[in-house]
């Protein structure tokens, strides 16, 4: 920038401050400009930089061509189109051949530094190609050699120009070296500093020796013989000193190579593993002593052979192929196992390559090998014991399940869990207990494990009710027996539940129908207690009074006939009781017995109404009759009659003492018969109640009866697969309607 200001100031630019000396060229300083801001920018803006090295390199280039081929292309007159000198025939803005040359050779090293994956050594050659034509111009303008930095105007370097090129391209080179040759000169090494002192002896001694000889002979301080003397002699006490430094730097770096090769080795045998290293070839070419020691060998019978030649065969068979793995860059894990007096050895191996640091290749591998004899024997107990206890959990009777998290995760279930809930087919491993059992969470056993995972506190519950959905879809009623205990890692925290479940739902439902019998059978004692006394102190009253009368007076017959019939109605009572008691005991026990025969049922209910027609009329009702004809089929007819012979006597009982109705019809598949009452009606929470044993219909006291005659109707219709049903409204009366089933051989 200074430059270009002093050519457009005045008449006496900076050329005065050196005279005699080339002055820069305009174009010179614009590229040295922008080459300047370009390295500057290269590492905040990557793109702008390397677009102002264009600019660079297009400015080189072009000159370079215009040189080789005499070619006027007008880049030379950009800035200024006035000639300093009227009998030089070339513009003032050309570059110099040499200033051209640097330009194009560093502008193009940084394309191919940023943009390519060219070596480091190539582009550093390329920077250091300018850093010498710099530097060989500049020591030429101090010892005045003219040859060296121009023949001509046009063809001069200018000194400032050297200098920038000088400083760019050092700078370029440092900022590289982290890499290539410039990273082993400047490495803090051995080899990086004899590399320096020579690199700098290189430089400096032929500087030297030149300045004295341009000083010599200008003064005329010594002759000719004298100049070789006094070259010979600063060579060799440069190269005696850097010989002895050289010589210093390695016996140092010897020694601390040995002391650390000590030191590794101290440690190496200190160490109970076993450590090798075998170069790319599969020669080892170090071996400690624990190696030493499992081969009973001498580490001068290792070093240099392969595995083959000192290892067991089916040791090295198995080892080769991994060995092959490592030399292709690979980490490789194994396990091997040798044996030694007599017993196996079981190691855990492990391979890993070393690679070059500067070609990336491979140079061998470092061997690494831990005895794991104990551990894997441990690990197989273990493992043998893991296996019997899972097989222990597997065929328990009792079902077992784990659950890990605090989602709780099916982790193990055995067969016996999901028989036992299931039937055996659930997929329930790795979903989670909302996710496979979705309908637990509603009756709270989510709540259960979840106390039981933070609490740390077991739950132990007997005979709880759940009901789980199988896979028909229907659900089922479980009573189980539960064991809900956490689940701790090796650390003492808790990771999950373990859950043991027993199923006692035929035990809970069998003690149920044992107090549900039991209960019946008070019920019944007490109920047969009242309404058997009934008819037989009703006997007893009448067998006395007619007793009284014989023995008194002689009795009519009229009064006999009497007394007679109503014992007889009091023992049709007892009976009907008796009969009830004992269809009742057999449906207990399951054993109420069907007989079916083919028979009318249209002429059966006929006979049985015009059958009770006495006891309708005695009571004042009137009964209506709507009989389908030719209804048959396959029934026990002796139940139903007694079926029809309850609906009849409750339409009488509970009628209200209006009349009542009785209807039979048929379809294709069922025969409908059909008892419909004018009554007081039955509350809506009462109509399922009405089919159970001792319920009655309404509270009067003075209707009379066990209370089981719709419960064992019910159960007379259900053996013969038909259904029984009432419809009520208080008020308006029931409709009491059996539906049967009519057989196909009908």
């Amino acid at each position: 920038m200074l430059t270009l200001l002093t050519w457009n100031l005045s008449n006496s630019p900076i050329e005065k401050i050196f005279p005699g000396f080339s002055l820069m060229r305009p174009n010179t300083a614009i590229g040295l400009f922008i080459l300047s801001l370009a390295c500057w920018l290269l590492a905040r803006r990557r793109i702008l930089a390397l677009g102002l090295t264009s600019l660079v390199l297009v400015l080189s280039a072009l000159t370079v061509f215009q040189y080789i081929f005499p070619i006027e292309l007008g880049i030379d007159e950009l800035f200024f189109k006035s000639r300093l000198d009227g009998n030089l025939l070339l513009p003032p803005g050309r570059l110099a051949p040499a200033t051209g040359l640097c330009f194009l050779i560093i502008s193009l090293a940084i394309f191919l530094d940023k943009l390519t994956s060219l070596s480091k050594n190539w582009i550093q050659a390329l920077f250091v190609t300018t850093w010498v034509l710099s530097f060989q111009a500049i020591v030429s303008y101090f010892f005045g050699y003219k040859p060296y930095y121009g023949l001509a105007f046009y063809t001069q370097m200018a000194l400032t120009t050297s200098f920038s090129f000088f400083v760019i391209s050092s700078v370029l080179l440092i900022e590289s070296s982290t890499q290539g040759f410039m990273g082993i000169i400047l490495k803090d090494d051995t080899a990086g500093m004899t590399g320096r002192r020579i690199l700098i002896a290189a430089i400096l001694l032929p500087t030297l020796t030149s300045a004295l000889k341009s000083l010599g002979a200008r003064y005329n301080f010594f002759d000719v013989e004298f100049e070789g003397t006094l070259s010979i002699v600063l060579n060799v006490v440069c190269f005696s000193w850097i010989a002895f430094q050289t010589s210093r730097s390695l016996m140092q770096a010897e020694k601390e190579s040995l002391q650390n090769e000590r030191q590794l080795k101290i440690i190496t045998d200190k160490l109970p593993a076993l450590i090798s290293y075998m170069d790319k070839y599969g020669r080892y070419t170090f071996a400690n002593k624990s190696y030493e020691s499992l081969l009973g060998l001498d580490r001068k019978n290792i070093i240099g052979k392969m595995r083959s030649e000192f290892s067991p065969t089916e040791t090295a068979n198995k080892a080769r192929p991994f060995e092959e793995r490592v030399m292709r860059g690979e980490r490789v894990h194994y396990q091997n196992m040798i044996i030694k007096d007599g017993k196996p050895l079981q190691f855990e191996v492990e391979h890993i390559p070393d690679f070059d640091e500067k070609t990336g290749e491979i140079k061998g591998a470092i061997n690494i090998a831990h005895d794991i004899s104990a551990l894997h024997n441990a690990l197989s107990e273990a493992k043998a014991a893991q296996l019997n206890l899972h097989n222990v959990f597997l065929r328990a009777k009792v079902g077992i399940c784990i659950l890990e998290g605090n989602d709780f995760v099916f982790k193990f279930v055995n067969e016996t869990y999901v028989n036992l809930l299931f039937g055996g087919d659930k997929e329930l491993l790795n979903k989670s207990v909302v996710e496979a059992l979705p309908e637990a969470k509603e009756q709270g056993f989510i709540d259960l494990l979840s106390n039981v995972y933070q609490t740390g506190e077991p739950f132990v519950g007997s005979e709880l009710p759940i009901s789980l959905l199988q896979t028909d879809g229907c659900a089922k009623l479980f009573y189980l027996n539960f064991i809900y205990q956490p689940k701790f890692t090796a650390h003492g925290e808790i990771d999950g539940v373990i859950a043991f479940i027993t199923d006692v739902t035929e035990l809970v439902e069998s003690r149920k129908k044992v107090e549900t019998a039991v209960q019946a059978r008070d019920q019944l004692i007490s109920i047969c207690s009242h309404e058997l006394l009934t008819p037989i102190s009703s006997m007893k009253l009448t067998n006395q009074i007619l007793l009284r009368k014989l023995a008194k007076e002689t009795v009519s017959s009229e009064v006999m006939i009497k007394s007679l019939t109503t014992s007889e109605k009091q023992i049709d009572r007892l009976i009907k009781l008796i009969e009830e008691m004992l269809d009742f005991s057999r449906i207990g026990t399951e054993n109420l017995k069907i007989s079916k025969n083919h028979f009318s049922l249209s002429e059966v209910v006929y006979e049985l109404v015009e059958r009770l027609r006495p006891h309708i009329d005695s009571q004042g009702v009137e009964v209506k009759l709507e009989i389908q004809k030719d209804v048959t089929g396959m029934w026990d007819q002796f139940r139903i009659e007694q079926v029809l012979t309850n609906l009849i006597t409750n339409a009488i009982k509970y009628g209200n003492h209006k009349s009542f109705q009785v209807s039979l019809a048929r379809n294709e598949q069922l025969a409908i018969l059909e008892v419909i009452d004018q009554g007081h009606g039955i509350p809506h929470q009462a109509v399922e109640r009405i089919f159970e044993p001792f319920e009655r219909i309404t509270p009067d006291n003075n209707i009379t009866g066990l209370g089981m005659g719709l419960y064992i109707s019910k159960k007379i219709v259900e053996a013969h697969g038909g259904r029984i049903v009432v419809e009520s409204q208080l008020g308006l009366g029931s409709v009491f309607r059996v539906t049967l089933p009519i057989l196909s051989n009908c």
